[in-house]
């Protein structure tokens, strides 16, 4: 079983679970934070641009974990692509992007801290690319994304 946490309107995943109920591949309505779901049941869970808009990013890896049997995939934002640099470097008084609402962001160590946080997970890959396939830049700087995937110990 696959589950697609925060899925937007990608028709990915046998459980495709988001907050905002006017999704069209939605078939769970349900916040990241506390997923409504007993524990290991699926297989994958896929999370793709979700944990930087959480208030805790922490209890929502939690959950995942929790939920989760075998593997998690997470996407998120590049902290130093160059972008974001620019961004910050013009506007440093802005803590949230008022467009995407991002209100967290990682590099490839504070990364790794929030999965040790978390506990029982164990980093398989971490890469910088754009997800969808199209381009993979070997460079940190290019890639729009941090893709991790993890396994869970247990």
């Amino acid at each position: 079983m696959f589950l697609n946490v925060g899925c937007g309107d990608d028709f990915r995943g046998d459980i495709r679970m988001d907050i905002k109920p006017d999704k069209w591949g939605l078939n769970l309505i349900a916040d990241a934070h506390c997923i409504p779901i007993r524990d290991g049941v699926f297989d994958v869970v896929f999370c793709k641009s979700v944990l930087e808009h959480l208030v805790s990013p922490f209890k929502g890896l939690k959950e995942m974990k929790r939920v989760s049997r075998n593997y998690i995939i997470i996407t998120v934002p590049n902290i130093h692509h160059w972008r974001r640099i620019a961004r910050t470097l013009f506007t440093p008084e802005k803590d949230v992007n008022p467009l995407t609402k991002h209100f967290q962001a990682w590099d490839r160590e504070a990364f790794k801290h929030l999965v040790n946080r978390v506990g029982d997970l164990i980093i398989e890959n971490i890469r910088w690319g754009y997800f969808n396939g199209s381009m993979r830049w070997p460079s940190m700087f290019f890639g729009s994304n941090m893709i991790v995937k993890m396994r869970v110990a247990n």
